[in-house]
């Protein structure tokens, strides 16, 4: 229902850091249901509320661009009860829909063995892993951070905000190396670029978006949903990477993308054959896309696009996921090798 699309018009009245929006939220929530709800068998309320929270109101990187610890915090427990009052007002019109959230988590790894880094590790979780998931699907926030919106918090909020979800929505892209910063109004923050190189082995390898790929966090990630967040229905709504495509003789050649997508489905099967109730993998994406603060400098699509023609030609890797999904296995073809 929401992927980072706030109507200016209710920015203007200060976006998620007003509480006035959750209630408007579930209103709209509703309307869709009467409209679509039978066309429709699953509907999330959010999309990946720690990056338009962090992004949007703390770092300043995406809309609505604005460095403020207050309507970051208000914003977190607004979202959080636009999610549970969304549910409540749709299952008012029909119980016939599957309801969850779908949330960007990853394992977070401190940028150093130096104690501040340790502990801001500890402190960006929360935020970033904690802050969403806990009161949707446990019904609670972490300690620390109730401490920070007790005063946003009135009777009843708490019960509104854990109802029943029907299932867990997971993106994950990669883990993310934390480290200390003062001057970060959160007092931590992910490491940039310069930071990783610094850090990791030469033979890491990366994306064109300079994340790591590193399945096994995958796998540690579905695996803790399913120990943790109460053993839930899991969807792995996105889940790809970015990298440049080589055109030879007619064909976009990916293989960087055909290796990534067997890493990390090989890291899915071992969280099923372990128990983890995963009932479906997306991946980011079918087309090349517009990918909001990059524009269209990067690449994630299955489907190459000529962004001045507008012609789509499958990329190596399209025909790849059109036989995994034919013979519902991962292709026996060896790894490709960087």
């Amino acid at each position: 229902l929401y992927h980072w699309d706030l109507p200016q018009s209710l920015q203007d009245l200060g976006g998620w850091s007003n509480r006035d929006v959750a209630s408007i939220f579930a209103d709209y929530a509703e309307v869709i249901v009467k409209k679509f709800g039978d066309k429709c068998k699953y509907i999330s309320t959010f999309n990946e509320p720690s990056v338009f929270t962090i992004h949007g109101y703390v770092d300043g990187y995406m809309a609505p661009g604005l460095k403020s610890k207050t309507m970051y915090l208000s914003s977190v427990h607004h979202v959080n009860l636009a999610h549970g009052l969304a549910l409540q007002s749709m299952r008012s019109v029909s119980q016939n829909i599957k309801l969850g959230c779908v949330l960007n988590m990853g394992p977070s790894l401190p940028a150093s063995n130096n104690e501040d880094d340790v502990i801001a590790t500890k402190i960006y979780d929360m935020y970033w892993n904690r802050a969403f998931a806990n009161p949707m699907y446990l019904g609670k926030y972490p300690e620390d951070l109730l401490i920070q919106l007790n005063e946003y918090i009135q009777p009843s909020d708490m019960k509104n905000i854990y109802q029943t979800n029907d299932y867990f929505g997971l993106n994950h892209y990669q883990h993310i190396r934390v480290k200390a910063d003062k001057n970060h109004l959160l007092g931590a923050r992910g490491v940039s670029y310069d930071e990783l190189i610094s850090i990791i082995s030469n033979d890491t390898d990366l994306t064109s978006m300079g994340w790591e790929i590193a399945p096994d966090s995958y796998y540690n990630q579905i695996m803790e949903l399913k120990n943790y967040y109460k053993d839930p229905e899991i969807y792995l709504t996105e889940n790809g990477c970015s990298y440049d495509d080589i055109e030879l003789s007619g064909e976009i050649v990916d293989d960087k993308r055909i290796s990534f997508y067997q890493r990390y489905l090989l890291a899915v099967k071992k969280a099923i054959d372990e128990g983890a109730k995963v009932k479906g993998y997306f991946a980011w994406t079918l087309l090349d896309n517009f990918e909001w603060a990059l524009g269209y400098d990067k690449r994630f699509g299955l489907v190459h696009i000529d962004f001045k023609s507008l012609e789509r030609t499958p990329k190596k890797s399209y025909f790849f996921y059109k036989k995994l999904i034919e013979q519902n296995t991962i292709p026996n073809v060896e790894l490709v090798k960087y």
